[in-house]
C-alpha cells in the first residue's frame, strides 16, 4: 500500500506518475521530482480545461495555467504555492545539466504532491469520499525502485517533453473541432458538462476539509527556505550546508550533551562560515529563534574564529542579526531587523569584512574639492555621527541650490574609503535628476572620476557591474524582479537565475526628494534593500510630513514638527551668501482671476465668441471658468500682457539691453505653444530663437537644454511644462514666470530653486547676481507663504485600491450586523435589500468572490513586491477565511489593498480608458452602498462600537470613503443625465437602458433605494460611462481685451536694535549708500577683514560727509556707540564669509571636531559675516547657549578651544581699529 493509492479513484491519469514519484525518493531524487512534475502537469491541464472549463491562458503551459487568474480563483493560494514548488524543483530535474536535488527535497516534493492530490481530489471530483483526509504522507509506505541510469533518465526527460508537445497539439486540435461544431467533440463536451454537474452535486454534501496543509519545521526548511537560498545563488549540495553538527553548545537541562545541529550554514570560499540560518515553523515568529541562533553563532565562532551573520526565518518572514561591530569581540553590531530575503555570498563576505575594515566615520576626512562649503561638511559630519551610533538612516533637509548632490557624492567617497559601503544606489523621481547626479558622480574634478564605476540604469540596465548605480524609482521597481540569467518563464530551469538585485546588493541607498508621495508609491524599495539610507529633500523641515521622519527613524511632534539629521534652509543660505534672494512681482489679470463671461464682452468680442468651435455638439457656453483659462482657452491679450510685464520688469543683462535667462512655467503643452506664438508675434526681431519650448514633447529637448545652459547660447527664454522645474541648473537664470497654479509644496520649492544659484560677473566684471525675480501670475508665493496645513501623510490611492477597500467595507458591514444577532441581519435584509435574504446572500457572495480572487491573484513567488505579504495572502486565499469578516480581519485584509494581482473582476469593459471610467462609476455606487448599509445597520440596532485601535470611523476596520454619499449620488445622477442627452439616444446600448437612466436621473428613484437596485444600476450603467466623456471642449484661441494688475513687490526685510531714532536713520542711509559702492577698494578692505589704517577711516568719513549721508556729529556718535568708526562701518557692510572662514580654518584643521562643534563655529561665522564684529561674551548668549545647557564649555569640553575662539574674535575685531603709532 502506498500514499497515492487513492489517486486511481479520483485522478486515474495521474496515478502512475504519483506512485513512481514516491518510489524514487530515496534511490533517485531527480527521477522522483521529474515524475511529480509530470503528474501535476496532467492534473492542472485536466482541472483547467475539463473540470473548470477555463479558456486558454496567454501562455499555455503549466506555469501559465497554474497562475491563470481564473484558475487561481478556484484554487487556494496554499495549493498554488505547493504546485509552484513541485513545478520549480521539477524544472531543475528536467532542464538543468547537473541537477542538484537532495533526498530531502524529493521527499518534500512528494509530500507536496500528496497534499495537492488530497485537496483537489476532495473538491474537484465526484468521489470525495475516496480521499483519505485523515492520513499524512509517509515516505516509508512506498515501494522502493532502483535508480535510473543516465540513459533511462534521459529517455524519461525526453518522453516528458514530447508528451508536453503532444498535449499542446491535442488542445489546439480540440479547440478547432469545437469551433467547427464537430459531433464527436460536442458529445465529449456534453459528457464534461454532466461530470461537472455531478461534482457540483457531490460538493454540496461534503464536510469541511480538516486536513492540515501547513508546513512543519523540516518541511518549511526544504520547501520554502531552500528555494529562497537558491534564489540568491546558494548551492546547498555540500553536506555541511544542512544540519551541521556542533559539539560546543552550552550544556543545559534540555541539552546536557552540548551537541547541536544548525539548520543551515552558509560557507565562504575560504571554508569559513559566513552565516547561520535558524529555521522555524511557519506558524512561529522568527524572533523566537534568536537565542538558539546566537548560540549556534557562538559555537561556530569558537570553532572557526569568525563570527557568522545570523538569519532567522519561518519561510514567510526573515530577520538578520549582525551582532558584531567593527573592532574586537566586545564591539556592538546592529540589533535584529526584518529583511526581505537572504544575502548572496559576496554580500555576506562584504558585510563580514566590514567589521575589520570599517573605520569610525567621525574621524574620517571629507573631500573639500567635492563638498568644500562649511555647511556641506557639517551635513556629512551629522550623517557620520548617526551611522557611527549604529543608526541606519539619515535625513538631510537642504534648500535647492545648496549642493545636496555634492554632499552625497562626498559622503559616498568618504564611506567607500572608510570601508563602510561598496555599492550605492541613488534614486530620483525624474530622469533629469538621475542624469544630473550621474554627471556629478563621474566628474573628474568634483566627483569620483574614473576610480569608481558608475552605472546609469536608465541608459544601461544590463551593465555587468558597478559601484554606484543610479535610477528612477519606477525603473528600479521594475528591475527588482529581474533575474541574473533572464526571467524564469516557468518551464525553464531555476538554478543560476538568482535575483540580480537582492536585498543585500546595495550597502547605501540615497533617496532624492524624500517625501510622502515617494514613500507611498515606492516605499517598498526602501524596505526591500537592507542598506543604510540617506534621504534628501529641499522641502523646508517644518513642512516635511511625519511619515517621512518616521521612515528615517527621526523624532516628530505633532505641534513642533520633526528634527532632521541636518537642515540648511533657503533663508539661512541667502543670509550666508550661498544663494540669492527672490524678489516677487505679483501680477494677475481679470480673466485669470475671474474667468471670462460672455455678457461682459464687447459686441465685437461676443461675435468672435459665437464663431468659435467650442465642442462637437455646437453648443456655445456663456462663461469660461478661471480654471479653464490657459488650460483649454488661450487668450492672446492675456498672454501678451504677461509677456509684456516680463520684457519690461524682468531683470536684464548686458548693460540692460538683453533680458536675462528666463524660465516660463506653462500649464500644458498647448499653453506653451500659445506663449511661444505670442512672443514671436510681439518680438519678431529675435527671429524665433530667443524663446523656445522645452517640454517632454520637444524633439531633441536635451540639446535645447544644453544650449539654454550655455551663458552665451540661446534660447534666453525657456518655456517649460513639468520639465525644467527640477534637474536643470542654470546659474544665469534671473527671471521665473509662474504662469500656472502650483499645488505641490515640493514642486513649488523646486521651481523656486531654478533662480537661487549664485552667478559671478553676471552683469559685468565684479557685478555678481544678487537676486532673481519671480513674476507670479497665480498667487503661488502668497499661497505658500501662508504656511497652510497639509494632510499628514495621506496620498491618493489608486482606483483598484479604493475599490478593494470599499468592497471590504461592505462585507464587514454586512457581517457585523449578523454578528450582533440574527434579528439585526433580518432587519438589515429588510431595510437595505427589500426584504430579500437571497439578494443579501447573493450580494455577499459576489463581494467574497472578487476579494478572494484579487488576493488569490497575488503571486509571492513571482513578484518581490508581493512576497512580504505571503502569509496573509495564503491565509486570505482560503475561501473559508471569508465566511465571517470581523473588524480584525478587515484591518488585516486592508493591508493587501493595492498589491499587484493578475485577477480580473470579470466586469471587463474593453480598453483601458473604458475600464477607468467604469471603475470611476463603481467607486461612486459602492460609496453610496456603503453609506446606505452602515446607516441601515445602525437603524437596525447595530450601534455598538467594535473594539480595536486600528478601526476606522465608528469602529469599522475600513476608513470612510474619500467622497461623501451626497457627492456620489450627485455624480451618479449626473452620469445618467448626460447619457440621456438626445444626441446619445441613437447609441443602442444607451437606448436599451433609457428607462433605468430616466429613473436614476430623477429624485423618486433614490427614495428608499435598496442595494439590489444600486447594483443593477451599477452593472448596467458602468459600461456606458465611456460615452459621457466623448464630448470634450475643444482648444479655443481668443483675442479679448484683458485687464492687467501689478501688485506691490514683496521681499525679505530685517532690522536690528539701535541707540536712538537719529542714529537709526543714519545707519539706514549709510548702509544704503555703502551698498552701492561694492567695488570701492577701501570698503573691500573692510569686508575682507584687512587691517584698517587711519587713512582708511578718514576716506570713509569723507565719503559719507561729501555725499550728504550724515553730519560730523552723526559720525562721532556712531564711533562712540560702536567702539570706533571702523567697527561701525564693519557692522554695516559685514565681513566676507570666505575671509571669516579663513580666520577659523587653522582652528578647525587643528584637530577633529564633531558635527555639533562645527555647527557652533558656523553660528559664529554667520554672525561675523552679517555683523562684521562679535565680542567673546556673545558666546554665552542665545543662540550659542541653546546648544548645550553648560554653555560653550559643554560643546567644547577642552576649555582651551574657547580661549582660542575668543582670541580669533578679538583678532577680527582689532582689524577694524587702526593701529596706534608708536613713539
Amino acid at each position: 500500500m502506498g500514499n497515492f493509492d487513492f489517486v486511481r479513484a479520483v485522478f486515474p491519469n495521474c496515478a502512475d506518475d504519483c506512485m513512481k514519484a514516491e518510489s524514487y525518493i530515496f534511490s533517485d531524487p531527480i527521477a522522483a521530482c521529474a515524475f511529480a512534475r509530470r503528474a501535476i502537469d496532467v492534473l492542472v491541464e485536466y482541472l483547467h480545461y475539463d473540470v473548470l472549463g477555463l479558456d486558454k491562458p496567454d501562455h499555455d503551459n503549466l506555469d501559465g495555467r497554474t497562475n491563470n487568474p481564473e484558475f487561481r480563483r478556484h484554487v487556494d493560494s496554499a495549493i498554488i504555492r505547493k504546485l509552484n514548488i513541485v513545478r520549480r524543483i521539477g524544472n531543475i530535474a528536467l532542464h538543468d545539466e547537473d541537477p542538484n536535488i537532495s533526498v530531502e527535497q524529493a521527499n518534500v516534493v512528494a509530500r507536496e504532491l500528496f497534499q495537492i492530490m488530497l485537496w483537489t481530489g476532495y473538491r474537484f471530483t465526484a468521489s470525495p469520499d475516496k480521499v483519505p483526509l485523515d492520513r499524512q504522507f509517509d515516505p516509508n509506505l512506498a515501494r522502493r525502485a532502483m535508480a535510473l541510469n543516465p540513459q533511462q533518465r534521459n529517455k524519461l526527460i525526453a518522453s516528458i517533453k514530447n508528451e508536453r508537445e503532444k498535449h499542446a497539439q491535442e488542445i489546439a486540435e480540440r479547440d478547432n473541432r469545437i469551433k467547427s461544431q464537430d459531433a464527436t467533440i460536442l458529445a465529449q463536451q456534453a459528457e464534461l458538462e454532466r461530470m461537472r454537474e455531478q461534482i457540483k452535486v457531490m460538493q454540496q454534501t461534503v464536510k469541511p476539509d480538516r486536513h492540515d496543509y501547513t508546513y512543519k519545521e523540516d518541511e518549511t526548511r526544504t520547501a520554502l527556505i531552500d528555494l529562497m537560498l537558491a534564489e540568491q545563488g546558494w548551492d546547498l549540495r555540500d553536506a555541511r550546508s544542512r544540519e551541521f553538527k556542533v559539539e560546543n553548545m552550552p550544556k543545559t537541562a534540555k541539552n546536557p550533551s552540548g551537541v547541536g545541529y544548525i539548520d543551515y550554514v552558509l560557507w565562504g570560499d575560504d571554508g569559513l562560515p559566513l552565516a547561520v540560518v535558524e529555521a522555524k515553523r511557519t506558524s512561529i515568529s522568527p524572533s523566537e529563534g534568536e537565542q538558539q541562533a546566537q548560540a549556534y553563532a557562538d559555537a561556530l565562532e569558537g570553532l572557526y574564529h569568525r563570527r557568522p551573520v545570523i538569519f532567522m526565518t519561518n519561510g514567510y518572514k526573515t530577520r538578520i542579526w549582525d551582532d558584531r561591530g567593527s573592532g574586537d569581540k566586545k564591539s556592538v553590531g546592529y540589533p535584529p531587523r526584518d529583511v526581505e530575503g537572504f544575502y548572496k555570498k559576496d554580500e555576506l563576505e562584504r558585510l563580514i569584512a566590514r567589521r575589520k575594515d570599517a573605520r569610525v566615520l567621525s574621524a574620517e576626512p571629507i573631500s573639500l574639492c567635492i563638498a568644500g562649503r562649511p555647511y556641506q561638511q557639517a551635513a556629512i559630519k551629522a550623517v557620520d555621527e548617526v551611522f557611527d551610533a549604529r543608526q541606519r538612516a539619515a535625513l538631510l533637509v537642504m534648500a535647492t541650490g545648496t549642493g545636496k548632490t555634492r554632499v552625497v557624492v562626498s559622503l559616498v567617497e568618504q564611506l567607500m574609503k572608510a570601508g563602510w559601503v561598496h555599492r550605492v544606489l541613488f534614486l530620483a523621481d525624474r530622469t533629469a535628476l538621475v542624469n544630473q547626479a550621474s554627471k556629478a558622480f563621474k566628474d573628474k574634478d568634483h566627483g569620483l572620476g574614473k576610480t569608481v564605476p558608475v552605472v546609469n540604469l536608465l541608459e544601461d540596465d544590463k551593465a555587468a557591474s558597478g559601484r554606484v548605480y543610479l535610477s528612477t524609482y519606477q525603473t528600479m521597481m521594475n528591475l527588482v524582479n529581474a533575474r541574473e540569467l533572464g526571467e524564469d518563464g516557468g518551464d525553464g530551469g531555476a538554478r543560476g537565475k538568482s535575483l540580480r538585485f537582492g536585498p543585500g546588493f546595495f550597502d547605501l541607498v540615497i533617496i532624492d526628494e524624500a517625501h510622502r508621495s515617494v514613500y507611498a508609491k515606492y516605499g517598498f524599495l526602501f524596505r526591500y534593500f537592507d542598506s543604510l539610507l540617506v534621504g534628501l529633500t529641499a522641502t523646508p523641515k517644518n513642512e516635511v510630513d511625519r511619515n517621512t521622519y518616521r521612515l528615517f527613524g527621526l523624532e516628530y511632534d505633532e505641534h513642533t514638527g520633526g528634527v532632521p539629521t541636518f537642515a540648511y534652509d533657503f533663508e539661512q543660505a541667502v543670509k550666508e551668501g550661498y544663494l540669492v534672494p527672490a524678489r516677487v512681482l505679483p501680477v494677475n489679470t481679470k480673466f485669470m482671476d475671474r474667468g471670462i463671461t460672455y455678457d461682459e464682452l464687447s459686441p465685437e468680442e461676443q461675435e468672435e465668441w459665437d464663431s468659435k468651435d467650442w465642442d462637437e455638439t455646437g453648443e456655445v457656453p456663456d462663461k469660461v471658468d478661471a480654471n479653464d483659462v490657459n488650460r483649454v482657452l488661450f487668450n492672446e491679450d492675456t498672454i501678451d500682457k504677461i509677456l509684456g510685464t516680463l520684457m519690461t520688469h524682468g531683470i536684464h543683462v548686458e548693460g540692460g539691453d538683453t533680458l536675462g535667462k528666463t524660465i516660463i512655467f506653462a500649464r500644458n503643452q498647448a499653453h506653451a505653444e500659445a506663449i511661444k506664438a505670442r512672443f514671436d508675434a510681439g518680438w519678431p526681431q529675435y527671429g524665433g530663437t530667443f524663446a523656445r519650448i522645452i517640454t517632454h514633447a520637444t524633439r531633441d529637448a536635451q540639446a535645447l537644454i544644453e544650449s539654454f545652459e550655455d551663458p552665451e547660447g540661446e534660447p534666453h527664454i525657456a518655456i517649460s511644462v513639468d520639465m525644467l522645474d527640477t534637474g536643470v541648473d542654470v546659474p544665469e537664470v534671473v527671471n521665473l514666470v509662474f504662469f500656472k497654479p502650483v499645488m505641490s509644496r515640493t514642486k513649488y520649492w523646486q521651481m523656486l530653486g531654478r533662480g537661487t544659484r549664485l552667478c559671478a560677473d553676471l552683469f559685468g566684471p565684479g557685478k555678481d547676481k544678487t537676486e532673481f525675480l519671480i513674476i507670479d501670475c497665480c498667487r503661488n508665493v502668497a499661497f505658500f507663504n501662508e504656511h497652510f496645513e497639509e494632510s499628514n501623510g495621506y496620498t491618493g490611492r489608486s482606483a483598484r485600491e479604493r475599490l478593494f477597500l470599499l468592497r471590504l467595507g461592505l462585507l464587514e458591514t454586512l457581517d457585523r450586523a449578523s454578528e450582533e444577532n440574527a434579528g439585526n441581519s433580518e432587519r438589515l435584509a429588510s431595510a437595505a435589500f427589500g426584504g430579500s435574504d437571497d439578494d443579501l446572500t447573493h450580494y455577499r457572495s459576489g463581494l467574497v468572490r472578487i476579494l478572494n480572487g484579487i488576493v488569490g491573484g497575488m503571486d509571492p513567488d513571482g513578484n518581490v513586491l508581493v512576497r512580504p505579504h505571503r502569509l496573509d495572502i495564503e491565509t486570505l486565499s482560503n475561501k473559508d477565511w471569508w465566511a465571517s469578516v470581523t473588524n480584525d480581519k478587515t484591518v488585516r485584509a486592508a493591508g493587501l489593498a493595492g498589491l499587484p494581482t493578475t485577477f480580473d473582476d470579470g466586469e471587463n469593459t474593453g480598453t483601458m480608458s473604458n475600464r477607468t471610467s467604469a471603475r470611476w462609476f463603481d467607486l461612486r455606487v459602492y460609496t453610496y452602498e456603503l453609506a446606505l448599509l452602515r446607516a441601515k445597520a445602525e437603524a437596525s440596532g447595530d450601534v455598538g462600537g467594535v473594539d480595536g485601535a486600528d478601526g476606522g470611523a465608528s469602529g469599522y476596520g475600513v476608513e470612510e470613503p474619500g467622497i461623501s454619499p451626497d457627492k456620489a449620488c450627485q455624480d451618479i445622477r449626473g452620469v445618467a443625465e448626460q447619457l440621456l442627452d438626445p444626441q446619445k439616444r441613437n447609441i443602442p446600448a444607451i437606448a436599451e437602458c433609457a428607462e433605468l437612466l430616466e429613473a436614476v436621473a430623477g429624485e423618486d428613484w433614490w427614495t428608499d433605494v435598496t442595494v439590489p437596485m444600486l447594483e443593477t444600476a451599477r452593472k448596467r450603467i458602468r459600461t456606458l460611462v465611456r460615452y459621457v466623456n466623448n464630448t470634450r471642449r475643444n482648444i479655443v484661441f481668443t483675442d479679448f481685451e484683458d485687464e492687467l494688475t501689478i501688485e506691490a513687490e514683496s521681499g525679505v526685510t530685517g532690522g536690528g536694535d539701535v541707540a536712538a531714532v537719529d542714529m537709526e536713520r543714519f545707519r539706514e542711509k549709510a548702509g544704503a549708500f555703502l551698498k552701492g559702492l561694492e567695488n570701492d577698494i577701501t570698503l573691500a578692505r573692510v569686508r575682507m577683514g584687512s587691517q584698517l589704517t587711519e587713512l582708511d577711516l578718514r576716506r570713509l568719513e569723507r565719503m559719507l560727509l561729501d555725499n550728504g549721508v550724515g553730519s560730523e556729529q552723526d559720525i562721532e556718535a556712531a564711533a562712540e556707540l560702536n567702539g570706533g568708526f571702523g567697527l561701525f562701518i564693519r557692522s554695516l557692510v559685514g565681513l566676507d564669509r570666505n575671509a571669516v572662514e579663513m580666520a577659523f580654518a587653522r582652528f578647525l584643521d587643528g584637530k577633529r571636531y564633531n558635527a555639533r562643534q562645527i555647527r557652533f563655529v558656523n553660528l559664529i561665522v554667520r554672525e561675523l559675516t552679517a555683523n562684521g564684529v562679535m565680542d567673546g561674551s556673545r558666546l554665552y548668549e542665545p543662540p550659542f547657549i541653546d546648544m548645550d545647557a553648560n554653555g560653550p564649555e559643554g560643546v567644547f569640553p577642552d576649555g582651551r578651544d574657547i580661549d582660542v575662539i575668543c582670541d580669533i574674535l578679538d583678532g577680527v575685531r582689532r582689524t577694524a581699529i587702526p593701529l596706534q603709532k608708536t613713539a
